[in-house]
């Protein structure tokens, strides 16, 4: 029977239930107590977290795990600007997450009332939109807009900040307005656009009569849900493929025609013609400098805007890509005749990726021996041991580094990250979300001990919770392993020093919340710490030290100059000072100094 009377927390869990929300992640408090009993009050269960950083990041890992919105929630001043680094995260990696403030009462608006702040005004630029809810009556449809509006390309968070007297307001339930409960509403995948007719058939006829061609397929091709139009694509036309960021694996990398980033500059700079897909073409694929080499390259998005004008492009089609990809095929299949298997491009494609995949094995297998644990050897060890239907966050500097690449990703959200965000502390929350959306699957985050500072007390919440997460920490003792010594050491000295503690044992400080432990200092000692670790069905913590002495090679090939290259050559130790200039260090920067760059 419905209630005649509902409180404004009431209406936005109705809204959540019937938008099919199952969780709900955050931290209570006075402002934000009709929210959280409107909420749960209706089936929702809520995930109780230690940190609200950490509840939108653990929304955010739920959102992109099960391609729906994920719910989050802080009370009024710190709560919610202590959830401001998860919703850029979510912002810049274009993650659904409903983000709910309370606030203080209207009525005390700048009369320095207890924890105040306008949480609407202070996201509005890390959000797709933000509103101050100041009329109990709209609540339903405020929700409701947001979760329909979240999902539309790009998806990105919403944020609603509502004052605690509209929390607490008890209003008759047919009185919400611009609202019908379970209306009907087009599924998002009925609405969207399919491409040019003109258009698509001239991007199938160019990959036809292209020698050399490939797709690179991006985060758009997840949120459109199009890994099985994708796959079908690339068995007719047998066209090599690259998946990226959160869609890799929609075609799995364990395909032959399927390459990985670690092949990806071997391929691309010999082929003749790429088509990026649902790509965007920022920082992590280096502004698009490999397609300003291509004699030809497509663009194709959801959203007209991603579609970048600082890269030279001979076709672009905006449309949904899974409707792109379904005209494509149709065009194939009524023309299977004109398309000819390009075998020695194949052929090639697959040499690269063989020689590129047995070095990297026989890196790790290089360091088998050697204590401590080189990273290499850790990552090798990881990937041979997990199941294909595993998650993987990650969280660490130096350890990411070497298990990415390793990764063979067999599904489309498999692998999750900061993105352009690049922060650290987001795995632990990561890891609890993907965890929800995946249950009874191997979670693994691989931690760096500095995540592990920022957001580790929430393994306790996955121990509470009983979510069995293994959090694995990569252990160096340091911050961007090798940078202070590498560039920073001489100018800083060592009181200034950004090392850790060495010997910190993860591991034992988690074991006493309750999760499984492992102490890893021996290559020989992973794989049973693993199988340890996950046959325990309980959160654990492995702590593996690692060398401290190995250099994220981004140390040394991706340094921004504006980073260290105002320092003067006597000022940086030598390792640092031949990579800042080029040639030779102890002369003026010369033509290939980064100073000059």
């Amino acid at each position: 029977m419905e209630k005649e009377l509902i409180t404004g927390g009431e209406a936005i869990g109705q809204v959540l239930k019937e938008e099919g929300v199952r969780y709900l992640f955050g931290i209570g408090g006075g402002h934000v107590f009709p929210l959280i009993t409107g909420i749960v009050g209706q089936g929702i269960r809520m995930i109780h977290m230690r940190h609200e950083q950490t509840g939108v990041y653990a929304a955010d890992g739920y959102a992109r795990s099960a391609r729906k919105v994920g719910v989050c929630f802080g009370t009024a001043g710190p709560g919610m600007t202590n959830m401001l680094s998860g919703i850029t995260q979510a912002f810049i990696c274009r993650s659904p997450v409903l983000c709910l403030f309370g606030q203080h009462l209207t009525s005390e608006d700048r009369r320095e009332p207890i924890q105040e702040a306008y949480g609407a005004e202070i996201t509005r630029t890390i959000t797709k939109w933000s509103a101050r809810a100041v009329d109990q009556r709209m609540l339903s449809f405020l929700t409701k807009k947001a979760m329909r509006e979240m999902l539309i390309y790009p998806p990105g968070p919403v944020a609603l900040e509502i004052p605690l007297n509209i929390l607490a307001r008890r209003d008759k339930t047919a009185g919400q307005r611009a609202f019908t409960p379970d209306s009907k509403f087009p599924a998002k995948e009925m609405m969207g656009s399919a491409g040019n007719p003109a258009a698509v058939e001239k991007l199938v006829e160019m990959i036809l009569s292209a020698e050399r061609p490939v797709i690179v397929a991006g985060d758009g091709v997840h949120w459109a849900n199009a890994s099985r139009e994708l796959q079908e694509v690339i068995k007719l036309l047998q066209v090599p493929v690259l998946t990226r960021r959160i869609a890799r694996g929609a075609v799995p990398e364990t395909d032959p025609l399927a390459f990985s980033s670690r092949t990806r500059d071997g391929v691309l700079k010999n082929a003749d013609l790429a088509v990026a897909i649902g790509l965007r073409i920022g920082y992590l694929e280096g502004y698009g400098r490999w397609a300003r080499k291509l004699p030809r390259f497509v663009q194709i998005n959801e959203s007209e805007a991603e579609i970048k004008n600082e890269v030279p492009t001979d076709l672009a089609i905006v449309g949904n890509p899974r409707i792109i990809l379904q005209q494509m095929i149709e065009i194939l299949r009524q023309n299977p005749e004109k398309v000819k298997v390009k075998t020695d491009w194949i052929k090639a494609v697959q040499t690269i990726k063989t020689e590129a995949q047995g070095k990297s094995r026989q890196e790790a297998e290089s360091f088998q021996k050697n204590p401590p644990v080189h990273p290499a050897y850790l990552a090798q060890e990881i990937v041979d041991f997990l199941d294909d239907s595993a998650t993987i966050v990650y969280d660490a500097f130096t350890g990411t580094y070497y298990l990415t690449d390793r990764v063979r990703s067999t599904f489309p959200g498999k692998i999750l990250d900061a993105g352009e965000h690049a922060g650290v502390g987001h795995g632990i929350g990561m890891g609890i979300g993907a965890q929800l959306a995946r249950p009874g699957k191997q979670v693994l985050v691989m931690m760096g001990d500095g995540g592990m500072g920022i957001g580790g007390m929430d393994v306790e919440t996955a121990v509470r919770c009983k979510l069995p997460v293994v959090f694995l920490v990569n252990n160096n003792s340091a911050w961007m392993a090798g940078s202070f010594d590498m560039y920073f050491r001489k100018y800083l000295g060592e009181e200034n020093n950004w090392s850790i503690t060495p010997g910190c044992r993860y591991d034992k400080m988690f074991e006493a919340t309750g999760c499984h432990g492992e102490h890893v200092e021996k290559p020989e000692e992973i794989r049973p710490a693993l199988e340890r670790a996950f046959n325990s069905g309980k959160p654990a913590v492995v702590n593996v030290v690692v060398d401290p002495k190995v250099i994220h090679k981004g140390m040394m090939l991706n340094m921004d100059p504006a980073a260290v290259g105002w320092l003067e050559p006597d000022q940086i130790p030598e390792a640092g000072r031949k990579i800042v200039y080029r040639e030779d260090p102890l002369k003026s920067p010369g033509k290939g100094s980064i100073h000059k760059q």
